[in-house]
């Protein structure tokens, strides 16, 4: 496990990255950290701040003595179906989610209280290959199944495809965000 001044340190060089445009190289170290503060930790073996984190840490587990997230929550890995979702929340991105990321990841950006509102799943190339939208931006005039998805084409200007429906594949793969006759209609 790395330890929390390293975490602090990764941060610092992503902010780099991103200062220099270069969003690939910081994504792959912001979802680093987040990966890292997601691993369930066990403060038994910290002296003297035990009570305290149970008290005031949210993602703490009363069953298991152990936290579902580093202490203070925010963003991190989603482990609770083990599908390793990396959350971001909206208010902590500039330009929304970005074009590149880790390869083969998928990334939720949310609200403040956690609702995903778009999930982006990146190929092998660290490339977005799909947008998942969990509403129809108040637009149901172009957007008549409310959830839809973009399919990304990067040899396109504008690489965010046109919105279009999911498939019944797509809707099982994204039921946790996305319900038919909630926020999906055929």
């Amino acid at each position: 496990m790395i330890i929390f001044e390293n975490l602090e340190r990764l941060l610092y060089i992503a902010d780099i990255y991103r200062k220099d445009g270069n969003y690939g190289k910081a994504l792959d170290l912001i979802l680093t950290v987040a990966h890292e503060l997601a691993k369930p930790i066990d403060f038994s073996q910290v002296s003297g701040i035990i009570e305290d984190e149970k008290r005031y840490n949210h993602n703490h587990d009363p069953k298991t003595g152990k936290f579902t997230s580093a202490p203070g929550g925010g963003s991190g890995v989603d482990n609770s179906a083990g599908n390793g979702i990396v959350k971001i929340k909206n208010s902590q991105l500039q330009n929304g989610l970005p074009l590149e990321g880790k390869p083969n990841s998928i990334v939720d950006k949310t609200d403040e209280s956690g609702k995903t509102l778009q999930r982006r799943k990146y190929g092998v190339d660290g490339m977005a290959v799909v947008d998942y939208d969990t509403t129809d931006h108040n637009r149901p005039d172009t957007h008549p199944t409310g959830a839809h998805k973009h399919i990304f084409d990067h040899s396109n200007k504008n690489p965010h495809g046109e919105p279009l429906p999911l498939t019944e594949e797509e809707l099982i793969e994204n039921n946790d965000i996305i319900e038919r006759g909630i926020n999906y209609y055929d």
